[in-house]
């Protein structure tokens, strides 16, 4: 999470000799102030927390941020030896204008009141209107609703809610005007001036019935999120105002979750403590490859990371030795414990530490989005479900991060022709294309996850056109069949070369209907099975 340097509350440390301020968080560098420097602390491969080398910026195992007057040299090879010169003072948290106080330097002018900068995709779920509930743990203040008339230069406004304790309503009603009269000036001038501004500041955020670009001002005790919509609509314009520090101490009260796993059976276990479950993951682990048990790590703790990441280590060696080349795991579409921007600064770090262990090994690693409308509707915080959010996601970890392409999950997530346009144009960024159907008569909202064809059998989806589009492109990669029930359902009472005929005579119409269009020219089976009794068909194909 990155933080305001104006605004945060830091550690002091001594460094080398000189003080500093220190948090654990990442300080965004528009708002150091002009003769301050910013730098990063990376943590140790054994320890992601610990406090070792400083470097300009830090992306995988960032531990820190720091904020001094006076510049650090850093050494040709980018990378400064902290281990041993630096130390806290016990004074308690402090802001940067308490700092320029206690060494008596002057504070330094704002270079202008209000900073505006450009939202990330993972702070999109601060823009739009949450329930009441919800409200009140983000510690949201009230909604500005404005428009600029049919004419485009009008400019109407509503405000909703009000959560401000009296005594300091005065002084946020005049924050709150001298926000959107600077904004006014700029960005809010006209619907013709904020489109210019959206071209050159870009923005772009996710969610909502149309394309928005969000835009944040901090200020000492208030963020302001300014959500615009350039097209006629309803309104132009969103301001919607959080107070800082209910969102800090809500954040420092909550009791997250550290990990969860599934069963076989479909049973979900939780765990907020550590130890127990670092040993179901030892005690069950073991068995996986039979028993069907997943898991997945909830927390940030750098000992419960390491723990985890050793296990992961020891998988990936033996499935490199296994002739194990793609690997990939789902980004679920919402969480009920992180809000869009939490969850998405989770998904980052820990998408980096298994990138770097997918890499050791030789494994292209992806992300699979995940698109049904009713399992983004089942979670508190919505999150991202289709290929240009899970995309934002990987590029910003590694654009070596490569793509799991779910045609149904492509299909049910509002997949569009550009999305196949984009794999057809970056097939070397698909780790592996999954082929099924969609339910005939039900709407594509209405599509269950766990509810799938066979694919070629009710045409819902366009297999055969969508294949032949990604293999003109040259994606040469595994195609995986992959139903759901009904089939399921009827596969459990079938002897296993039942089902793998049952399999093959899917592929074999998916691969025949391509033949007939005389396109193609071979494709490839690949049968394997296991001492457990599994099968796994797989088919690559080429132009």
């Amino acid at each position: 999470m990155t933080v305001n340097a104006r605004t945060e509350e830091f550690q002091q440390l001594e460094l080398f000799g000189k003080y500093a301020l220190f948090t654990n968080g990442r300080i965004d560098r528009p708002t150091v102030p002009k003769g301050w420097y910013c730098n990063d602390f990376r943590g140790s491969d054994d320890d992601p927390g610990e406090l070792c080398y400083i470097e300009e910026s830090v992306a995988v195992n960032h531990a820190g941020s720091i904020l001094m007057p006076e510049k650090l040299q850093l050494p040709p090879s980018g990378r400064l030896d902290a281990r041993d010169e630096f130390g806290f003072l016990d004074e308690g948290e402090m802001t940067l204008r308490e700092f320029c106080e206690v060494h008596g330097l002057p504070y330094p002018p704002a270079k202008e009141k209000f900073h505006l900068r450009p939202a990330r995709p993972d702070e999109a779920g601060l823009f739009y209107a949450q329930p009441p509930g919800e409200d009140e743990r983000l510690g949201t203040v009230g909604h500005l609703q404005m428009d600029f008339g049919r004419g485009g230069k009008e400019f109407w406004r509503i405000w909703w809610l009000s959560d401000v304790k009296e005594g300091n309503y005065p002084a946020f009603q005049t924050e709150l005007k001298e926000v959107v009269e600077t904004l006014r000036k700029n960005v809010l001038k006209d619907r013709f001036a904020m489109e210019r501004f959206r071209r050159r500041h870009d923005g772009k955020i996710s969610g909502g019935g149309t394309q928005g670009y969000g835009y944040i001002v901090e200020t000492e005790h208030y963020r302001y999120c300014l959500r615009c919509c350039p097209s006629s609509g309803s309104s132009s314009a969103d301001l919607i105002c959080y107070a800082l520090d209910v969102q800090r101490q809500n954040m420092a009260q909550e009791k997250l979750p550290v990990g969860r796993v599934t069963y076989v059976g479909g049973d979900v276990q939780e765990f907020t403590d550590a130890e127990a479950f670092l040993k179901c993951l030892r005690e069950e682990l073991a068995f996986s490859s039979t028993t069907g048990f997943r898991y997945k790590v909830l927390a940030n703790d750098p000992a419960i990371r390491k723990a985890v990441d050793d296990t992961l280590e020891r998988w990936a060696e033996n499935a490199q030795l296994a002739g194990v080349s793609r690997g990939y795991n789902h980004v679920y579409p919402g969480s009920n414990t992180r809000p869009f921007e939490q969850n998405f600064s989770w998904y980052r770090e820990r998408i980096a530490a298994v990138q770097e262990i997918m890499k050791r090994f030789h494994i292209f690693y992806g992300l699979e989005f995940v698109g049904p409308k009713h399992l983004t509707d089942s979670f508190r915080y919505p999150f991202l479900h289709d290929l240009q959010g899970v995309r934002s996601l990987a590029d910003q970890v590694d654009p070596s991060v490569g793509i799991l392409f779910d045609l149904f999950h492509w299909y049910t997530g509002g997949g569009t022709q550009e999305d196949i346009l984009w794999v057809k144009a970056h097939p070397e960024r698909i780790v592996a294309v999954h082929v099924n159907d969609a339910i005939a008569g039900r709407a594509r909202e209405a599509q269950l996850d766990n509810e799938r064809a066979m694919p070629m059998t009710n045409g819902v989806i366009d297999v055969v056109g969508i294949l032949r589009i990604f293999a003109v492109g040259g994606y040469d990669g595994p195609v995986l069949c992959e139903p759901m029930d009904p089939c399921y359902t009827e596969f459990e009472t079938m002897h296993p070369e039942q089902v793998v005929l049952c399999l093959k005579e899917a592929y074999d119409r998916l691969w025949n209907n391509e033949r007939k269009a005389g396109e193609y020219s071979g494709k490839r089976l690949e049968i394997f099975d296991s001492d457990q009794g599994y099968f796994l068909i797989r088919y690559h194909f080429r132009a």
